[in-house]
C-alpha cells in the first residue's frame, strides 16, 4: 500500500499532534472515520470543532498535524506545513517529495484504522488548502482497496499525483469559493476537470463570493456527502 511503498523515503520529518474531533463516538457507535487536513500554518486544532456540526456521532473525525518546517513563500518561516511552497502560480516548483511524504503519512493513519477494525470503505479523507493536496494525493494512489470517498477544499491536485485503479474507485467532492485570491478558483476548476479526465467520479462545488475559508453553504454539502457516503449503520 501507499505508506508501505513511500514512508521512509524522503526527508526525515516530525509529525505533529493527532487530534480527535468531540464529541467522540462511545463504545461500538464508531463505525466510520473522517481524516481531515489541515491547512499551510494551521494545526488539527484549528478543524476539529467542525465535527459537532456534522452531527454524525457514529463517525470519529481524526485531524492531525503537519511538521513545522520553513515554507519559502513565506520568506522561510517555520509553521506547520504539509510540504514546502515556492510560490502560488502554477508554474511555482512543486516540493513532490514532501508532498509523497504526507501522503504516505496520511495512508499509515487510514491504515490504522483498518487495523483498528474500521473497513476501507467507511473512511474519508478530506482536507483544506494545502491538506487537501494531500488528501487528493493519497486518495487517488491508494493500492489496497477504495476509500469511501474524498473531500477536498479550497485546494488543486498536484502534478505529482499517478492514480490508481483503486484510487479511481473513490468519489471525490471538490468545494471552491469563486473568489479566492489564494488558491485560485479557476486552479480549483481545473484539477476537478483533471480528477474525471482520469476516471474519478468527481463533482465540483462553487460558491459567490466566497475567498479561501469555508462557508455554511459548504459545511452544508460536504455534510451531504460525508452523510451519503458513511450512513449509521
Amino acid at each position: 500500500e501507499l505508506a508501505k511503498s513511500i514512508l521512509g523515503k524522503g526527508p526525515d520529518r516530525k509529525w505533529g499532534q493527532v487530534v480527535e474531533g468531540f464529541p467522540k463516538p462511545k463504545g461500538d457507535a464508531h463505525t466510520a472515520t473522517v481524516i481531515w487536513l489541515h491547512g499551510l500554518g494551521d494545526t488539527g486544532f484549528g478543524w476539529a470543532p467542525v465535527t459537532e456540526s456534522f452531527g454524525m456521532p457514529h463517525v470519529k473525525f481524526i485531524f492531525p498535524t503537519a511538521p513545522v518546517e520553513p515554507v519559502t513563500l513565506n520568506n522561510g518561516m517555520e509553521m506547520p506545513s504539509w510540504f514546502d511552497l515556492v510560490g502560488l502560480s502554477s508554474d511555482s516548483q512543486e516540493d513532490s517529495d514532501r508532498i509523497l511524504s504526507s501522503a504516505a503519512y496520511l495512508a499509515s493513519l487510514v491504515q490504522k484504522e483498518v487495523d483498528a477494525g474500521v473497513p476501507c470503505d467507511r473512511i474519508v479523507v478530506a482536507g483544506f488548502s494545502q491538506g487537501g493536496a494531500i488528501a487528493l494525493t493519497a486518495g487517488l494512489m491508494m493500492m489496497d482497496a477504495p476509500i469511501a470517498g474524498l473531500v477536498a477544499a479550497s485546494t488543486w491536485l498536484p502534478s505529482v499525483v499517478s492514480p490508481t485503479d483503486v484510487g479511481l474507485a473513490a468519489p471525490l467532492l471538490m468545494c471552491h469559493g469563486e473568489s479566492d485570491p489564494v488558491v485560485m478558483f479557476k486552479w480549483g476548476k481545473m484539477s476537478h476537470d483533471k480528477a474525471v479526465k482520469f476516471g474519478v467520479k468527481s463533482e465540483f462545488k462553487s460558491y459567490p463570493g466566497m475567498e479561501h475559508g469555508f462557508c455554511p453553504e459548504e459545511m452544508a454539502d460536504v455534510s451531504a456527502f460525508l452523510q451519503s457516503r458513511l450512513p449509521k449503520i
